[in-house]
């Protein structure tokens, strides 16, 4: 199964690559003030639906962008098709196609389901999914991300490992702000602040798989931020913890396949 997902990245960053080395003959809409999506998007999730219910009939499928499907096996695909959508928009190569598997899916919530405040509402609060399997392909940067529970993680073969960093002031670390920031209370700008004054740089790269990839790979120490979508974190929490390294909500807590806050390190820093 673990080789099925990385072939869904894999053929989704072809998907994506393509489009770019058109140059724009895809169309661009907005689902908010600051949240843009393409068509890229998409076609992109519908191709990697479409294999999946070929493939594994029996399994749900929670996609960023339109595609929902419950399921039977008790596992679910969770599917972000072009994390960075800005960063594809305008060029950036900071772009990649995410693609987990999960364990432990009871189907969506009843409709009446109550939520705490680390709830988006894609999953029943008392039956989070846990991520067995993920792939992460940078199609502009020509990388492939994976990690299986319990098998470690690897960038192309290589075998990862967080970084060593155990001070602040010699860690670089990243974020990312809330589409919706201009409304929220706690909008990450305090934190960001604050964090600035004492590690040794923060980087902003405008996709948070990439950026817990990163943090697998040892290239950033630490990654944090609120507000994020199962489908921005399931494939990199798993690649980060088979790294070696910890993620946590910002109290130090579990931090499940839905919640509101993240934090992902080396462990070091956590520590």
């Amino acid at each position: 199964m673990l080789e099925f997902a990385r072939s869904l990245a894999q053929e989704g960053a072809e998907l994506v690559r393509s489009a770019h080395e058109r140059s724009a003959p895809w169309t661009l809409s907005s689902k908010g003030r600051r949240d843009l999506v393409t068509d890229v998007d998409r076609r992109v999730e519908d191709h990697l639906a479409a294999r999946i219910r070929r493939t594994c009939p029996e399994d749900g499928i929670l996609g960023e962008e339109s595609v929902r499907q419950a399921g039977r096996s008790g596992r679910v695909w969770i599917l972000d098709p072009l994390d960075g959508t800005t960063n594809f928009v305008h060029g950036h190569p900071m772009v990649c196609v995410s693609v987990a598997l999960a364990d432990g899916y009871a189907g969506p919530p009843a409709p009446d389901a109550a939520f705490d405040a680390c709830s988006s509402g894609f999953f029943s609060p008392a039956a989070l999914p846990r991520p067995l399997l993920g792939a992460v392909a940078a199609p502009l940067l020509r990388e492939l991300y994976w990690a299986e529970a319990g098998a470690g993680a690897f960038l192309d073969g290589r075998p990862l490992r967080v970084s060593a960093a155990a001070d602040l002031d010699e860690a670089m670390v990243a974020t990312g702000f809330a589409y919706r920031r201009n409304e929220l209370g706690n909008n990450n700008l305090d934190n960001f602040c604050r964090l600035a004054l004492r590690v040794r740089g923060i980087r902003r790269g405008g996709s948070a798989a990439l950026d817990l990839c990163y943090v697998a790979a040892g290239r950033f120490d630490a990654f944090w931020e609120l507000y994020l979508k199962p489908w921005d974190v399931a494939a990199g929490m798993l690649l980060v913890a088979e790294a070696g390294g910890s993620v946590t909500d910002f109290s130090g807590g579990p931090r499940a396949i839905e919640g509101v806050e993240i934090v992902a390190s080396n462990r070091r820093l956590h520590d």
